[in-house]
């Protein structure tokens, strides 16, 4: 299994974990999370890409935050989200800026334990 998508037990955030290779190609995976957290009115996000290593261009980086998500109607853009990564992976960093820059709340941790509290902060 490359993915997996499912509610933290305390309802309070939708997580996807990412296994592998990532970059557009997962824009899939990522909208069917938007689409549960709609279902179940969840607006926080949390990305587990400890696992994966991004491998898109910057030219692509910056056509997902600025064109792909902003012309998809199951993406909630105001939602919280935080990835988490390797603390030694720095693949995700220009995509993480390039969603901040088109105005997403996004915040990068290297700690799951941070990420959580981080959005049950917000609630």
């Amino acid at each position: 299994m490359d993915h997996e998508i499912v509610v933290s037990p305390d309802r309070s955030h939708i997580v996807l974990r990412i296994i592998g290779p990532t970059g557009r190609n997962r824009m899939g995976q990522v909208f069917e999370a938007h689409r549960l957290g709609v279902q179940l009115n969840i607006r926080c996000f949390l990305v587990d890409l400890r696992r994966a290593v991004n491998l898109e261009s910057p030219e692509d980086d910056h056509a997902m935050a600025h064109v792909d998500f902003p012309n998809t109607p199951l993406v909630d853009r105001t939602a919280r989200v935080c990835c988490v990564v390797s603390p030694d992976d720095h693949s995700h960093d220009l995509l993480l800026a390039a969603f901040r820059e088109s105005g997403s709340n996004i915040e990068r941790f290297e700690s799951i334990e941070e990420a959580e509290a981080y959005l049950r902060a917000g609630r």
